[in-house]
């Protein structure tokens, strides 16, 4: 996180002491990058259906907590895929992260209310589970 950002946090939430990221499609791939690019910055992530590159970062190098959250249905191959998540469960497994992934039976932005795939009830699920670990990580 830039200096410049950290700083505007501290002012916006004076007696924050931890920082959570989540994020939603390119959000979600940003959220993972975080967790392994700035550890120092933030406590816990939770990206929805996003991996980033191996270029941008290596997740197996994350040493905070983090949720995902993806569908079984997705077709974004080389994103967000079944098939993704299964390697970047590997990456994780590979450098002992501390991790939880959940997989929902629907497609990619599953949480987003204009898009084919949402469903209130996987949306309300997933939304609740973030919240959760959220607490859990960041009181």
């Amino acid at each position: 996180m830039p200096e410049s950002t950290f700083h505007v946090l501290v002012f916006l939430f004076p007696g924050c002491k931890k920082v959570g990221v989540t994020g939603f499609c390119m959000g979600g791939a940003l959220a993972l990058a975080s967790a392994a690019l700035i550890p120092e910055e933030i406590s816990a992530a939770a990206p929805f259906y996003g991996i980033p590159s191996a270029e941008l970062c290596d997740v197996g190098k994350i040493k905070i907590p983090l949720q995902g959250h993806f569908g079984s249905k997705d077709t974004l191959a080389g994103f967000s895929s079944p098939k993704d998540v299964e390697a970047l469960k590997q990456k994780l497994d590979a450098g002992g992260v501390n991790y939880e992934v959940f997989m929902y039976d629907t497609g990619h932005a599953f949480t987003n209310p204009t898009n084919p795939n949402y469903s209130k009830e996987i949306c309300d699920l997933a939304l609740g589970r973030m919240i959760e670990f959220m607490k859990k990580h960041l009181v």
